[in-house]
């Protein structure tokens, strides 16, 4: 199985263009909108609704909003790792793909194994579990 993972100090993240890219291919048409400078925070909402074609609104906000956690607003490090989407988004746009303190790549892992995330100051590492006592 493909894994996204950052490989630099800071964190995983995607850059506004790959979120965007990511949300049109898994909710179809995206409609997004920006305001205020790059120094705020950005946040992008997802408001699905019932129209022709049952399309997903994503509206990315800026504003000082740190530290505030806003319910149905979308988080790119919540995103499964192991999405096939998401998988092709960061390889399909490269180093586009990646966020303001991440450096992402693809790593294979057998489908057999139990796996989970591990960090260092925003660097991952994927490990294999182990039972520990």
């Amino acid at each position: 199985m493909e894994i996204v993972k950052n490989v630099c100090y800071g964190g995983f993240g995607l850059s506004p263009q790959a979120q965007i890219q990511y949300l049109r291919r898994k909710h179809g048409v995206v409609h997004a909108y920006e305001k205020g400078d790059e120094r705020i925070y950005r946040r992008i909402r997802l408001a699905s609704y019932e129209g022709t074609f049952g399309q997903a609104l994503t509206h990315i906000d800026q504003g000082n909003v740190a530290g505030e956690e806003l319910e149905g607003y979308f988080r790119d490090t919540s995103v499964d790792r192991t999405d096939p989407v998401l998988v092709d988004v960061v390889e399909e746009m490269g180093e586009a793909a990646d966020g303001s303190s991440a450096q992402l790549t693809i790593v294979e892992v057998p489908d057999d194994v139990d796996w989970f995330i591990d960090d260092y100051d925003g660097q991952e590492i994927i490990r294999e579990s182990h039972r520990t006592w």
